[in-house]
C-alpha cells in the first residue's frame, strides 16, 4: 500500500524521483519556468511507466492465450493416443506412458499459467491520498508507486512465462513420444 506521507522511509532516488518535501531543495528560489520544467519531466515518466504496465498487461494476456492452446492441443493429443491402444508392445507402452505423462504435465502448467493470481495495482485510498498533495508530488508518488507495481507484477509475469515454456516442451516431448508410439504399434 501506498503511503504518501512515508516517503521519506523509500530508498535514495534520484534527482527527479526525490522525496516530495526536497522539491524546493532540488528546484531552490528557482523561477516558474524551472518548477515547470520538473513537472513535464515527471509527467514524461509518469506517463511512460503507465504505458509499460499496460505492455506488461497486454504480453500477460498472449501468454495467457497460449496457454490455453497448449491446454486444448495436450487434452486433445492424449485423447487420440488413448484410441490408438498404445500398449501393443513393450517400446510402444513405455513411449505411450512417458507421452500421457509429458500430457499431463504440460497440461498442469497450463493451468498453472492461467490460475489468478493479485498483480499489484494502485488502490483507491491511495489514488485518494495523492489528490491531496500538489502536482509535483503527486506525480512523484504516482511514479514510484507504478515503478514498484511493474517491478511486483514482473516477477509474477516471468514465472507464468517459465510456467509456459516448461508445458510447450513437455508437449513437445509428448508429441514425439506419441508419433513414435504410432509407428511402433502400426
Amino acid at each position: 500500500m501506498l503511503n504518501v506521507h512515508a516517503a521519506t522511509a523509500r530508498p535514495p532516488s534520484p534527482r527527479i524521483l526525490c522525496r516530495p518535501n526536497r522539491l524546493h531543495s532540488v528546484v531552490g528560489d528557482a523561477d516558474e519556468d524551472t518548477t515547470d520544467s520538473v513537472v513535464a519531466t515527471l509527467e514524461l515518466i509518469n506517463t511512460e511507466l503507465s504505458s509499460r504496465l499496460s505492455r506488461q498487461d497486454q504480453s500477460l494476456s498472449r501468454i495467457e492465450a497460449k496457454a490455453v492452446v497448449v491446454l486444448g492441443f495436450a487434452a486433445t493429443a492424449a485423447q487420440f493416443l488413448a484410441t490408438r491402444d498404445p500398449f501393443r508392445t513393450s517400446w510402444s507402452t513405455l513411449l505411450g506412458l512417458v507421452a500421457f505423462l509429458a500430457y499431463t504435465c504440460a497440461f498442469a502448467f497450463g493451468v498453472w499459467t492461467l490460475r489468478v493470481a493479485k498483480f499489484s495495482d494502485l488502490e483507491v485510498k491511495e489514488l485518494r491520498q495523492i489528490a491531496e498533495i500538489g502536482q509535483a508530488d503527486a506525480l512523484r508518488q504516482l511514479i514510484w508507486a507504478r515503478m514498484t507495481m511493474f517491478d511486483d507484477n514482473k516477477k509474477k509475469a516471468d514465472l507464468k512465462a517459465r510456467a509456459w515454456w516448461w508445458s510447450s516442451a513437455l508437449l513437445t516431448a509428448g508429441l514425439l513420444s506419441s508419433v513414435i508410439c504410432i509407428m511402433q504399434t502400426s
